[in-house]
């Protein structure tokens, strides 16, 4: 994680993420998929072994990297 730690208050779940976004958790999910939003800056995965995967999602990153704050 690029060598920073994680603050549990910084990293919202999918749903929260999208709700706070206005946007779909597919749309997210796509953000991701594209690159826009990059692994370990923006997002990370929880259970990277798990057949249904859970992520998290930096907020603030998340919404500088969109324009958003």
């Amino acid at each position: 994680m690029n060598g920073r730690r994680r603050n549990p208050q910084d990293w919202l779940a999918t749903t929260a993420m999208a709700e706070l976004l206005g946007c779909s958790i597919d749309h997210l999910y796509r953000l991701r998929d594209i690159g826009e939003l990059k692994k370990g800056t923006h997002w990370y995965c929880l259970n990277e072994k798990a057949a249904r995967l859970t992520y998290r999602w930096h907020k603030k990153r998340v919404e500088q990297a969109l324009g958003i704050s």
